[in-house]
């Protein structure tokens, strides 16, 4: 087809958009984009159609008001890959208890921070889930992974995710891919605040700072030609991956009930994964 006659298919199709549909808008800049999702947040508006000459490979990940920054995270398939499969054997596990109906995915919805107005998404999240009372505010578990982005900031993301929902989040993961053949994942959590007798209960704010429980990594064998098998990779450190049931559900398990555990052989095939996006 002529390169005219594309272009000219792709104005009809946007000028024939329905009057309920997402309104169209060209794209200028990415300030211009930008702007005009934000003038569009709100429960009722979930799409905009917007003009290009190529798609963007990219989703908002972060946006810190007081610095004027916006991070953005590129969806390219091995990022992907980093983050939704150790989320989707977590959730799979959770439904081997009979618990699937009480565990809500949020993708990568976008959260305001409840003091300070910064904002942020996940790549990966997920809540607990009452049946006829929905789920919590915030997610109870955050999955993030990055190929290029450093674990120390990384470790800011975190840090926001905790102190953005006055401390409602209560498992961050952090998937880094370390070069070509190694995956570090570090499981972050608050410890437990202490009260003391007669203190005037306070926002937790003032709790101590995130720990780092457990840090897992996940190398390719040396001598291994064929990174695209589950068997090249092995757990060097860390040894399975561990979430407590109280903090995804919070409450104590029951008969049948018990810790998230994603085991070593999961964890390679992540890895595979990874390699072979």
């Amino acid at each position: 087809m002529p390169k005219h006659q594309r272009g000219s298919r792709a104005s009809q199709a946007a000028t024939s958009v329905a009057s309920d549909e997402p309104r169209v808008i060209s794209f200028t800049s990415p300030q211009a984009l930008t702007k005009a999702i934000y003038e569009s947040n709100d429960s009722e508006c979930d799409a905009l159609y917007y003009r290009c000459y190529k798609r963007w490979k990219h989703r908002f990940r972060r946006y810190y008001p007081a610095e004027e920054l916006l991070i953005i995270a590129v969806t390219t398939g091995a990022h992907e890959q980093l983050h939704i499969n150790l989320y989707l054997d977590i959730r799979f596990e959770i439904s081997k208890m009979g618990l699937k109906r009480h565990w809500a995915s949020s993708g990568a919805a976008t959260f305001t921070a409840l003091f300070g107005g910064s904002e942020g998404e996940a790549d990966s999240s997920g809540s607990l889930f009452t049946p006829g009372e929905g789920h919590t505010e915030w997610p109870n578990l955050i999955v993030e992974g990055s190929h290029s982005m450093s674990l120390e900031e990384m470790r800011r993301h975190m840090t926001w995710w905790f102190e953005a929902s006055d401390h409602q989040v209560k498992i961050v993961l952090l998937v880094k891919a370390d070069g070509p053949s190694t995956i570090i994942i570090e499981k972050w959590q608050e410890p437990p605040r202490l009260e003391r007798a007669g203190a005037t209960t306070t926002r937790a704010s003032s709790r101590p700072n995130p720990q780092s429980n457990q840090v897992i990594t996940i190398t390719r064998i040396l001598g291994n030609n064929n990174p695209h098998l589950t068997e090249s990779y092995e757990v060097t450190s860390g040894g399975a991956l561990r979430l407590e049931f109280e903090d995804l559900f919070l409450r104590l398990p029951g008969p049948g009930e018990h810790d998230v555990i994603t085991e070593n052989y999961d964890l390679q095939d992540i890895a595979m994964r990874v390699a072979r996006a």
